[in-house]
């Protein structure tokens, strides 16, 4: 006997209110597998980057926005040389300007020679030209000095405090990930759980 088609708007409204057992599976492992795995993920990409930082002896505090004395310091560095800023040849972001600051306190510092006497310098932001006077006066070292935290010992303790912050935040998520490191791999039940829920709605 066919079905009765004024009966159609009802059976879906029920079909809608009570799920069938396929699709209950279908969002248990949604919630419970996908999204967590989801989370993980994130979190696995954060403590990369930290890690990141803490490797290429960046300061973190600095990295956090949280305010520095050294960061004024770094703001007057204009002034002792020939130019307010050097001269970008290649900006790693789009409308990234590179200031002195970022050419001294660079992990990344390799510099090149040109004909006319200055300098092409590849620095963390990308690259610069600097005036041979500019270059000698970077080798002395005295701006690095005057531009970096660890000169100041409100910016170590700010830094000491950030670090120590960051660590306790991170801890329980590392412990969890060594964990599912040493965990056998999971097994995706996916194309599995579909043909159960197409074979229940059948």
């Amino acid at each position: 006997m066919p079905p009765d088609p004024s009966q159609e708007p009802q059976r879906r409204e029920t079909e809608a209110l009570c799920p069938s057992t396929g699709d209950l599976h279908a969002r248990l492992y949604l919630r419970h597998l996908v999204l967590p795995e989801t989370a993980l993920r994130s979190t696995l990409e954060l403590l990369q980057s930290y890690q990141t930082v803490l490797q290429a002896d960046m300061n973190l505090a600095r990295l956090l926005e949280v305010p520095l004395a050294s960061d004024l310091k770094a703001e007057r560095l204009q002034s002792l040389f020939t130019e307010s800023n050097p001269r970008a040849l290649e900006a790693d972001q789009a409308r990234c300007t590179i200031h002195w600051a970022d050419v001294v306190l660079s992990s990344t510092y390799e510099s090149e020679q040109q004909a006319d006497g200055n300098y092409h310098v590849r620095v963390d932001k990308g690259k610069v030209e600097v005036s041979k006077q500019d270059y000698e006066f970077i080798t002395t070292g005295l701006p690095r000095q005057i531009a970096d935290p660890h000169s100041y010992p409100s910016d170590v303790a700010s830094e000491v405090n950030i670090v120590k912050l960051t660590r306790s935040q991170i801890a329980p998520w590392r412990d969890l990930t060594e964990r599912c490191s040493c965990s056998p791999p999971s097994v995706d039940h996916s194309a599995d759980l579909c043909e159960f829920s197409e074979s229940n709605n059948r």
